[in-house]
């Protein structure tokens, strides 16, 4: 299958959607609450990963979310901790753009699925939800790419699933969906309700198309209950 028959076959939602003029000002968020920089900084992360291991990424996209990625992983916690850093803000800012450029070209995968969901079945905002995802989808889609290896490579990390989680960490956002329950309102009684709906929603998410690794609602169903529980997956 050519590039061109990949977007034929997988259309993105996101193509009706590009701005015809993005003003990248770094000092428009610079009186963003810290939460706010993380949870964002954190979905500036999602969108790259999710651009480099998909299944129509390309040799540019792959160019600017590797870098969007260097950049995240470098000035996020700077951004942070001051808010008036402005070169912090200014690296971030090109890092969202990047990555941003990056996705709408290769879209994206079952983090944003995912994400997408259990944000709209509990409010959880979007950037934290794809932050707790993240590690273990991309502990799921290692299986089916070497793309989580080059990462590795590139920003000479050991473990990118750990080295996510402990971005995550220096900007106070924790490891699971268990976590944050108490925040928006829900817990495990009401997360089990709403499982098996959510996850076959989320699996028929238009995201989910352009994950490396196949899936069905029963493997979403399993995701979700590693990343309330804080489990690894490893098969």
């Amino acid at each position: 299958i050519t590039d061109t028959e990949k977007h034929i076959k997988y259309p993105l939602v996101s193509d009706h959607i590009v701005p015809d003029i993005a003003i990248v000002d770094p000092v428009l968020p610079s009186k963003m609450p810290k939460s706010v920089t993380a949870n964002t900084g954190m979905d500036v992360v999602a969108h790259a990963t999710e651009a480099l291991v998909s299944n129509i990424a390309n040799d540019y996209t792959d160019a600017l979310a590797i870098h969007a990625l260097k950049l995240v992983f470098e000035y996020l916690p700077k951004a942070c901790e001051n808010p008036d850093d402005m070169e912090a803000r200014e690296k971030m800012h090109n890092a969202s753009t990047m990555a941003g450029i990056a996705f709408t070209s290769a879209s994206l995968g079952l983090v944003h699925s995912l994400a997408h969901k259990i944000g709209g079945e509990f409010g959880i905002t979007h950037g934290l939800a794809n932050a707790i995802l993240l590690p273990y989808i991309t502990q799921f889609n290692r299986k089916a790419t070497d793309k989580v290896d080059w990462i590795e490579k590139e920003l000479n990390v050991e473990d990118y699933p750990i080295a996510v989680r402990e971005l995550a960490k220096k900007v106070g956002i924790p490891p699971t969906l268990k976590e944050v329950e108490e925040k928006f309102g829900f817990n495990k009684e009401k997360f089990d309700e709403v499982l098996d709906e959510m996850s076959k929603n989320a699996y028929e998410d238009p995201c989910t198309l352009t994950n490396p690794r196949e899936s069905n609602p029963e493997i979403v169903k399993m995701i979700y209950t590693h990343a309330y529980n804080g489990e690894d997956i490893t098969e």
